[in-house]
This record gives structure tokens, C-alpha cells and sequence, in this order.
């Protein structure tokens, strides 16, 4: 990565200086071999005239393939630079679903204006793409894909592989349909190469080939290209006819998608929409201070609880210095926990039926880290604390109990969050830490005043 970055830092110096000596040609040829995503790198260090001059020193292919990796804002940029001669050319190159998703992240006069520069039949397609429920197989799907009949011979499915005349985004995975598209089967071009001329394609094609449709989550349409080790998983409606395609590449895309927003919400804030650089103060801010808030209300019964408990630890000060050892045992504990479990439920490994097996090995789990942690913290405190037998035994419990506590109760608070249709992530993280410390320093103090016989009155 290193090495790539020096690379990348060299090339970008190159880039401004041919800029500045308006080496238009050298730069051209500069940028013809280096790959899109590297482009589009380089390209974030420009705004204004000067990305639109170098975005012009692109061919048309390159063009198309770059901008996709733009962000939104020099995307929009570019779009008001450009005639719509230009604006045309580019959205050509464009595969659909790149271009519903572009527009989906234009203000609404942009998207209006790119929508105007398209044909009518493509425009009609894209308009239609664009009215799926978001985050669904239908949002992310392209419909550019290569389709044959099962009539066919392998002979003629080569002619027509060999003679394609439309675009197509992924070619290695055919997919068979009758003249109504329903969907019947699904070919790879490896198993065509290796037929023989006059079999048919309904010999070699795979008749029961996996699939999703439109409404399913995207997330689920993922798990099924992961699961299945797919390039492409066709779409179908509620007739099981073929309306797209959903390629690895954007299942790539969903995962990265689902584990940024699942990491937010674990750190208790909203996901943004836009990367961390192109963010503003005040949004980031917005994202942040419910949660916040939310937690400095914790806050506020922890106090309570405090008070309550006054004459428990004004008669043995010892239990105030242990306090944040133990909320923060029981913290991370339950961090642990809904870290590794929100993991599992996300990727499948675990279900919703699984809710007993999970909540019986967490509780194995937890009982054995409680003991680890709360034998070294009641052993310190016998050393330290002139050998009192109670107080390391009211500190083994309280561990204990706190850590066994929190473990289980991560496993309950996720299965509570799937059951209502909440994200997981969402809800356990903040939440978790809220009721552990509350209910960790109930347990603290309740065992300390039974253990030393305190009045609470």
C-alpha cells in the first residue's frame, strides 16, 4: 500500500505540472494507460476548469468508466461545466445502473438536465429503475446482460457472444429465457467454450440457476453472490421474468455499504451519506449529538443510582475506586459480544432461529470471563485492603455477575432488535453500554449493602 501511494504521489506531480505548462498531449498520453479508479484519484485533487480540462484529455471510454468513480460533487460539477454535446457523450458509456445510481445522488435540476440528454427509451428504463424501494435487488441491478434461448446451439450462442451488438456488463455469466423472458436457466461461457458445436444449450445450461427479485434487500442479494460464489444473480419479477442483473461488483459495493453504516451506528452516531472528507462540521455534528445526548441521560441515573446507594459507599470508600473497573469490565464484555454477534447475524453464520444456541454459549462464555476477571480484581483487592474477606468476596460476585450480565444480555438485546425489525447495530451497540453501567452498578451496591449489612434508610 505504501508502495502504491508513492506511485500515486509521483503521478499526481506529473499531473500539475503538465497542467501548469498546458502539456495537454503529454498528459493525455500520461493518463492513457493508468486504470480508472487511479484516474478518478487524481482527479479529487481538481475542481473548477481544471478538472473539467482534464477530464476533457480522457477518451470516451476512459471518460465514462472514470467519472462512475467520481465523487457526487465533482460528478455534479462536471455536468454543469459540460455541453450537452459532452454531457451526452459521457452518459453513453455509462452502464444503467452506475447511471441510476449517479442520479440518485444529483440534486433534483441536475438529475433533470442528465435524464434530458438520454433517449427516451433509455430514459423510460432508468425512470423505472429509479422507482424501486431503496436498497432493493431492483435499486442496484443493471439491465444490460447477455440473454439466450435454450433452442440454441452452442455454435450460435458463439456467434452471437462473438458478434454482440449492445452493451453488456458481465458476459461470463449468460442467462437463458423464452420469448416472454421468463427466466428457464442460466450458461457460463466457459461451459459453452468447452461443448461441442451441435449441442443444444439447454443440455449444458444449469435449469435451476439461482435468483432474487426486485423487493428483496439488497443485503440478502449479497449474502446469495457470497454465499453461492456468483459473478451475476438474476433479477426476476413476481411472473419470473428476467428484468436484470445484480454483478459482483455491486455486491462488493453493498458490503462495504452495510459495514460503514453497522460501524457508525456501533459508535453511536448516524451514518453519513458522503465520505468523512466531503462532510461538513455542522453535519457530522448532527450525526452525533443525539446519540450523545441519549447517553449523557444514562448519565444522569447513573447519578440517580448513586445517590440512592450514598451511605453504601461513604461507609466503604474502597468500592467507589473499583466503580470504573467494573463498569468498564461490563462495557466491553457486552462489546465483545454484539461486535461478534451483529457480525455473524450480518453474514449469515447465525439466524434468528439460532437464538437458544447463541444465548447457551455466551452464557458459557461469559461465565468463564467472569471468573478470570473476577478472581484478579477480588485477589488485588484482598492484598490491598488489609485481607477482608467480604469486600473481595462482594467484588467477586459483582464482577461477576456484571460480566455474565452484560454477555447475555447483548444476545437478547440483538434477537429484540431482529424481532422489531431494527438494525441491530443500530440499537445493541449504544443501548448495551447505557444498561450495563445502570444495571452493573445496581449489582455493585446491592451486593456490597447485603454483604455488609448496610441501611439504606
Amino acid at each position: 500500500m505504501a508502495l502504491q501511494n508513492d506511485v500515486q504521489t509521483r503521478l499526481w506531480d506529473q499531473v500539475e505540472d503538465l497542467l501548469a505548462k498546458h502539456d495537454y498531449v503529454s498528459l493525455r498520453q500520461l493518463l492513457l494507460p493508468e486504470e480508472a479508479v487511479d484516474i478518478a484519484d487524481l482527479a479529487s485533487e481538481l475542481s473548477g476548469l481544471d478538472l473539467a480540462t482534464f477530464f476533457r484529455l480522457l477518451s470516451k471510454d476512459q471518460a465514462a468508466e472514470v467519472f462512475v468513480y467520481l465523487s457526487s460533487d465533482q460528478q455534479e460539477e462536471l455536468i454543469k461545466l459540460y455541453s450537452d454535446q459532452e454531457l451526452s457523450e459521457i452518459l453513453d458509456g455509462l452502464y444503467n445502473d452506475d447511471l441510476v445510481e449517479i442520479l440518485d445522488e444529483l440534486p433534483a435540476q441536475v438529475a433533470k438536465r442528465v435524464l434530458k440528454q438520454t433517449d427516451s427509451s433509455r430514459r423510460d428504463l432508468v425512470n423505472r429503475l429509479l422507482q424501486y424501494p431503496e436498497d432493493s435487488a431492483g435499486s442496484i441491478m443493471t439491465t444490460e446482460y447477455m440473454k439466450l434461448s435454450q433452442g440454441m446451439t452452442v455454435a450460435e450462442a458463439l456467434y452471437k457472444l462473438r458478434h454482440i451488438n449492445q452493451r453488456v456488463e458481465m458476459i461470463y455469466t449468460c442467462f437463458v429465457t423464452d420469448a416472454s423472458r421468463v427466466l428457464e436457466g442460466v450458461v457460463y461461457v466457459a461451459d459453452i467454450l468447452r461443448a461441442r458445436d451441435d449441442q443444444f444449450l439447454w443440455e449444458i445450461m444449469n435449469r435451476e440457476p439461482h435468483f432474487v427479485q426486485t423487493i428483496d434487500d439488497q443485503e440478502e442479494v449479497a449474502k446469495v453472490i457470497r454465499d453461492y460464489d456468483l459473478l451475476a444473480l438474476p433479477v426476476v419479477d413476481t411472473e419470473h421474468r428476467l428484468v436484470g442483473i445484480v454483478t459482483v461488483d455491486d455486491a462488493v459495493e453493498v458490503f462495504v455499504e452495510e459495514v460503514t453504516e453497522d460501524h457508525a451506528y456501533m459508535a453511536a452516531m448516524q451514518p453519513a451519506e458522503t465520505p468523512y472528507p466531503e462532510t461538513t462540521v455542522l453535519d457530522n455534528a448532527r450525526r452525533r449529538i443525539f446519540w450523545l445526548l441519549l447517553l449523557m441521560i444514562s448519565g444522569m441515573l447513573n447519578a440517580t443510582i448513586l445517590r440512592h446507594y450514598e451511605a453504601v459507599y461513604v461507609a466503604l470508600p474502597m468500592l467507589v475506586a473499583m466503580m470504573p473497573l467494573l463498569t468498564a469490565a461490563g462495557g466491553n464484555a457486552g462489546s465483545q459480544t454484539t461486535s461478534v454477534a451483529i457480525v455473524a447475524y450480518a453474514t449469515g453464520d447465525i439466524t434468528g432461529h439460532d437464538f437458544g444456541r447463541v444465548l447457551w454459549k455466551e452464557f458459557r462464555i461469559s461465565l468463564i470471563c467472569g471468573l478470570s476477571l473476577a478472581s484478579v480484581n477480588a485477589a488485588i483487592v484482598y492484598l490491598r485492603n488489609g485481607h477482608s474477606g467480604t469486600l473481595s468476596l462482594t467484588i467477586f460476585i459483582s464482577f461477576l455477575a456484571t460480566i455474565m450480565m452484560a454477555k447475555v444480555m447483548a444476545v437478547i438485546l440483538l434477537y429484540l432488535a431482529k424481532a422489531l425489525h431494527l438494525d441491530p447495530a443500530m440499537v445493541v451497540s449504544p443501548v448495551i453500554t447505557t444498561v450495563v453501567d445502570i444495571c452493573a452498578l445496581l449489582l455493585y451496591f446491592g451486593i456490597a449493602a447485603w454483604l455488609f449489612n448496610i441501611s439504606l434508610a
